[in-house]
């Protein structure tokens, strides 16, 4: 457990990822428990590889719901929707600028964190409380720090997508980002 309270505590390899880490921690405790870890390095390949379809079928639900909110109006929006943002998912799981992700170890931060963005973007927009966002990005943070942008990526979204006005669009962005600003000093002081 030293080792883990570690994770949380100070960077390992000059990175401050500690929820990242805490997730290998324990799929090497769970590889031991079958065999070296040289013999089990397939486990940590499933995890990035079940993390990239789960951000996938994010994506599927976060696009049909944006693209719901975004045609109230048109004959039929929820078959158009599913078909784009099918189609969108489809094209985000099988790019190949995602075989790094899914490929190599060391880009497991990458699909945590991204899975916890989509979560939190997800979460905004089905109506949840809106401290489940916060709490979204801030397990993206401690996955992987560039995570800061996710308020970003929601104000864009309120404002160019749905077209909603600034002053609306930039109220829980802002408060984000207030709540990240501690994460963003600690890891900027641990690294």
């Amino acid at each position: 457990v030293g080792g883990l309270l570690g994770f949380w505590t100070a960077p390992y390899f000059s990175l401050y990822i500690p929820l990242t880490y805490s997730l290998w921690w324990l799929v090497a405790l769970v590889a031991h428990l079958f065999g070296t870890l040289s013999q089990t390095a397939w486990l940590f390949h499933a995890l990035n590889l079940s993390l990239h379809l789960a951000n996938a079928c994010l994506v599927f639900l976060l696009l049909r719901m944006l693209l719901l909110l975004r045609t109230k109006d048109s004959a039929q929006p929820g078959a158009r929707a599913s078909g784009v943002a099918l189609l969108a998912a489809l094209f985000f799981a099988l790019h190949p600028v995602q075989v790094e992700t899914v490929a190599w170890i060391s880009e497991c931060k990458g699909a945590l964190s991204l899975l916890f963005e989509l979560l939190g973007l997800w979460s905004y927009y089905r109506r949840s409380p809106k401290y489940i966002t916060g709490v979204c990005f801030v397990l993206a943070m401690l996955s992987k720090p560039t995570a800061i942008v996710a308020p970003a990526i929601l104000l864009l979204v309120d404002r160019i997508l749905l077209g909603r006005p600034l002053k609306e669009s930039a109220r829980l962005p802002l408060l984000l980002w207030l709540l990240l600003l501690p994460l963003v000093l600690l890891t900027k002081h641990l690294q």
